[in-house]
Formats: structure tokens, C-alpha cells, sequence
């Protein structure tokens, strides 16, 4: 996605004020993950600009004016960026780094000023001396760096904080409030109390608006939006500086633009400098658009856009013609052929001669396959009844036959036969069992955790409740392994009806579903749900991803 950030900075003094020397540090670092195309900055004429570098390598602006009064002081910058989804996991360590604790190495020269912790903003009293206690020291490197941040992001409420200044560690937790710097501090001692270089980064943090397209999960910002933000960065030999929101407790993203990352807060300041008044009002303006139409499923091509891909596709058929080459789109997606290709029931309609006759053909070719007599027949899917009884023919003769029915569970499979016309009593002889299946994500056992579920969550998935004390549950907290996820891999859960001579007779007497199932589950049946709940309690799964493909009863 390519957006267009502006950001406005304006100091008004009460008279004109003579302005010294000011460092600005607000274009991108070198390690943004985002696509900076284009950067200007201006200032309040006649302010020159030179650009310089500093230790850490980032950008900064020295800024002067000569001999000037000025009644206000602008500084704009203009920003094309081009943000594309990254994944924060993606490096690999250093064999050495894998395992907490290491060793820098020849590095710790050169990270020495990441790894103070005398500083005056990494100040620590009893309270963030348990906190800092608290933290886990060992452990696989990328799982304990997650778990610091995690640990910050759930102990700090973030709030805006609009007074100067940055909080000490103890100040913050003992408000158990903080601004996004505030945080970032507090990760920044918990990180080097265990030996790791941290940073303080400064930046931009741009959030897209929130297609809505995954259901049931928490849903983002309602409109793009842009903020100076701020983070922390941990060096992880191999890895390089890796950035922590402890805002949010995640890894950064595509959408965290880093401006300066230094040693201590007060260096990483966006703009510093003099004047010989104070400025009697500042204001601070961001916005943000979009460059060009980004397709996107949930928002409507323009007319422009349109038109233009309706004369790209004419193009292309008209160079596919010229080649000979000729393209058919299956009208049925589980019924297709090679041959009549240029018909309507080929491409758009449901129905047509060369359809039928080629169905029957196909209804004929199965019958001929029960004269050679095998002993087992797999039929692919049964969704009509003349496929439906010659399965169930061949299964009456002696034939051992395997096939697939679409329905929601095992009973509903019973009903799937009975509206295709097939009688109770063929069913119900060539029957033997139904088995119904679903898949469920495991738990990553790379980023595998216990984890309090609250009454709630017990609540909503029919549990009982004194589980909340009595049992430890698992999830992911995300790791490189599983991409960030939790998941990793699939299970399935699944449930066995075993036709027995009362559930024959129940179906033939064509009782009611629930008396079928309730004998089902006097006969010893275990039902999906059952089955779904087996595997979340002996932590293979979690309870939100059972929810979202069973149902509580």
C-alpha cells in the first residue's frame, strides 16, 4: 500500500524570536521495513539545512538561522511510503544467541552503551527491582524476548500522556499507567537486566484501516491513521536490531517507520534546539492518504480503474485468438470434460445435452466397474440417488464400499440419504458406520504457554467453571517457528456412529434426531464436541480454536 504522510510541527512565539541551532530527527532510519520513495524537509525560511548522521546512524537534520527574528517556527515533512506486510519473525540467529544467556562476544565493545543500566531514565526502586525479579532469565532467545514485552504490555495500561518528560521504570509502575515512551523504557531495563542491548526508538506508526475480512476476530483502526510513536529494540547477533512495541506487546511491524534510535531517550528527541523566547502555543498536525487505487476486495474499482481493466481483457483475448489458444470455464466445479468445451453447459449453465449424456455415461461406467467384481469400491462423493443406490446395491451384494456425503455430522448424514429418495430399509442394511471429521490448528510447541482462561471463556464454551483453578490450559504466544501465529499444524477431531441393531430400528421407525443421538450416546458414541474438548485439555489446541468449528450443546 503506498500512502502519502504529512507532518507538521508549528511553534508561535508571543514576539519574534531569535532561533539557534536545532536538530530535527524526523526522516526514516536505514532499517525501516517500509519502502520510503520519496522524503523532503522544510523549515521556517532562511533555515538551512545540512544533514548529517550520528553514531547510531541516524538521520539528523542541524538546522540555522542567521541573523533572523522569525514570529513562528514551520517544520513540514512530506513522506511517500510504500508499506507492505512483513513478517517479524523472519531471521534466523546465530547458533550462540539461540539460548538465554549469552555472550556478545567482540561486540560488547560497540553495544556497551545499550547494555547501561546506571542511566537516569532506567532509575529502579523496589518496585521495578520485583518487577525486573519477576522476568525469566533462560530459555530460547526469541521465546524470552516475547515474553519480556509481553509481560511490560500487560502490566502498563497505555494512556496518552500529553505533559514533557519520560517516566523512570518505578514511576510507571508504580502509576501501572504509561505513554507509549514510558513502556518503551521499562522494556528497555527489562531487556538489558538480562543482558541484552535495547535501545529507545522513535518513529512514526502507521495503521491501514481494517478490512474486516477475517471473522470473528478483534478488528483495528476504522480509518488509516498516523502518530509519532515509540518503541524499543533488542541486538540479536544474526537477527540484527529487532523491534518491540510494548504498547502492544507484539513484534513491530510493517507499520512502525523508525526516525532515531539511540542509547537514551533524550537523544532520540524529533525536534531539539533554542530559542530566546519560549513559544507561547505549538501545534501538531499529521495526516495521511492514499496514492493511486490499491486493490483491495472490499473497496469498489473507480471508473478510470475499470475501464482500464475491461481494455487490458480485451488485449488479451484478442492475443489469445490470434495464438489458436482457446480458454473454458466448468459451468459444475466437480464435474468438468474435455470434451464440448465450446458449450453453453460447459462454461455458464448448469444444464445441457452434452451434460446429461456425458452424466449417464458416467452413471454407466460406475455399473460396469461392479462386473469385474472388486472386493472394495471407493466412491468418490454421493450427492444423487442414482449414485447413492448403486452404492448401496453393491454394498447389499457383498461389496465393501467407501464414499463421502457432505452434512454437518454423522446423524445429518442419515437425513442426506433420505432426501435423495433412497428407502429407509436399503439404507439402513448396507449401512455399517458413519465417521465425521473436522481439523483443528495445534499449538505451536515452540511458543507453547499456559495460560489463565477467565470465567467467561469457560462460560461460553459449556465448561465447568472450577477449571478456572483446577486445570492449566495452553496457547502460542507466537514464535519464528509458527510465524507469529501460535499454530502450527493440523489435528483432527472426530466422531464414529456405529449402527447397532437399536439405532437400525430407531432410524427405520424414523424417530426424531435427538432420540437417535441420545441412544448414540448411551451406546458409548463420542460426538464432535466431546472429541474437541479431549484435545484442548490435553493441550493440543485452545478453546478459541475449537469454538469456531463446534458448537456447544
Amino acid at each position: 500500500m503506498r500512502i502519502l504522510l504529512r507532518h507538521r510541527s508549528l511553534y508561535r512565539y508571543p514576539r519574534p524570536a531569535a532561533l539557534g541551532a536545532h536538530l530535527i530527527r524526523l526522516r526514516p532510519a536505514p532499517h525501516t521495513r517500509a519502502g520510503i520513495e520519496t522524503y523532503g524537509l522544510s523549515v521556517t525560511a532562511p533555515g538551512r539545512i545540512r544533514w548529517q548522521q550520528d553514531p547510531a546512524a541516524n538521520y539528523v537534520a542541524s538546522v540555522t538561522w542567521e541573523d533572523a527574528r522569525l514570529p513562528e517556527l514551520s517544520v513540514d515533512v512530506e513522506l511517500a511510503v510504500d508499506i507492505r506486510p512483513v513478517n517479524p519473525f523472519d531471521f534466523t540467529l546465530d547458533p550462540q544467541a539461540d539460548r538465554m544467556p549469552f555472550s556478545y562476544g567482540a561486540l560488547l565493545p560497540d553495544l556497551a552503551a545499550y547494555l547501561d543500566t546506571t542511566g537516569a531514565p532506567f532509575a529502579v526502586g523496589r518496585l521495578a527491582a520485583e518487577f525486573l525479579e519477576s522476568l525469566p532469565r533462560e530459555g530460547k532467545t526469541v521465546d524470552l524476548i516475547v515474553e519480556l514485552n509481553r509481560r511490560v504490555a500487560r502490566h502498563v495500561r497505555y494512556v496518552i500522556r500529553e505533559e514533557a518528560g519520560i517516566w523512570t521504570p518505578e514511576e510507571t509502575l508504580r502509576a501501572g499507567r504509561g505513554s507509549c515512551r514510558d513502556s518503551s523504557v521499562l522494556l528497555i531495563a527489562a531487556l538489558r537486566s538480562r543482558g541484552l542491548a535495547a535501545r529507545f526508538a522513535s518513529g512514526y506508526l502507521v495503521q491501514l484501516t481494517d478490512e474486516g475480512m477475517l471473522p470473528d476476530q478483534p478488528k483495528g483502526v476504522s480509518r488509516d491513521v498516523a502518530d509519532l510513536h515509540a518503541w524499543a529494540e533488542v541486538f540479536l547477533p544474526g537477527a540484527g536490531w529487532v523491534g518491540l512495541d510494548p504498547t502492544s506487546g507484539l513484534l513491530c511491524g510493517e507499520g512502525h517507520i523508525p526516525l532515531a534510535c539511540t542509547a537514551t531517550p533524550a537523544l532520540a528527541a524529533p525536534v531539539e534546539g533554542s530559542t530566546d523566547v519560549g513559544a507561547s502555543e505549538v501545534q501538531f498536525e499529521m495526516r495521511i492518504g492514499r496514492l493511486g487505487h490499491e486493490v483491495r476486495p472490499t473497496a469498489p474499482f473507480t471508473d478510470e480503474a475499470w475501464e482500464a481493466l475491461r481494455a487490458a481483457g480485451v488485449a488479451t483475448d484478442e492475443k489469445l485468438r490470434a495464438a489458436g489458444i482457446e480458454l473454458t470455464a466448468g459451468g459444475e466445479p466437480t464435474f468438468n470434460s474435455r470434451l464440448h468445451t465450446e458449450r453453453p453447459e460447459w462454461n455458464s449453465e448448469a444444464l445441457g445435452p452434452t451434460k446429461w449424456e456425458q452424466g449417464l455415461t458416467f452413471a454407466r461406467g460406475l455399473r460396469s466397474i461392479l462386473r469385474h467384481d472388486p472386493d472394495k469400491i471407493m466412491v468418490g462423493e454421493i450427492r444423487d440417488n442414482e449414485t447413492a443406490q448403486i452404492a448401496i446395491n453393491s454394498a447389499l451384494t457383498g461389496h465393501l464400499v467407501f464414499t463421502t456425503v457432505h452434512a454437518n455430522n454423522v446423524l445429518d448424514v442419515l437425513g442426506r440419504f433420505l432426501n435423495m429418495g433412497v428407502e429407509a430399509y436399503q439404507f439402513v442394511s448396507a449401512l455399517n458406520c458413519v465417521l465425521a471429521q473436522r481439523l483443528v490448528r495445534n499449538i505451536c510447541h515452540h511458543c507453547k504457554r499456559p495460560v489463565k482462561v477467565s470465567r467467561a471463556m469457560l462460560e461460553e464454551s459449556g465448561l465447568d467453571l472450577s477449571l478456572e483453578t483446577t486445570h492449566t490450559f495452553y496457547e502460542g504466544v507466537g514464535c519464528i517457528e509458527c510465524g507469529g501465529t501460535g499454530y502450527k499444524g493440523r489435528t483432527a477431531i472426530c466422531e464414529l456412529l456405529d449402527l447397532s441393531d437399536r439405532i437400525r430400528e430407531m432410524i427405520l421407525e424414523k424417530r426424531p434426531t435427538s432420540e437417535i443421538k441420545k441412544a448414540a450416546r448411551e451406546e458409548g458414541m463420542r460426538f464432535l464436541r466431546e472429541s474437541a474438548v479431549e484435545r484442548v485439555m490435553a493441550g493440543v489446541t485452545t478453546l478459541r480454536e475449537i469454538n469456531k468449528v463446534t458448537f456447544v450443546e
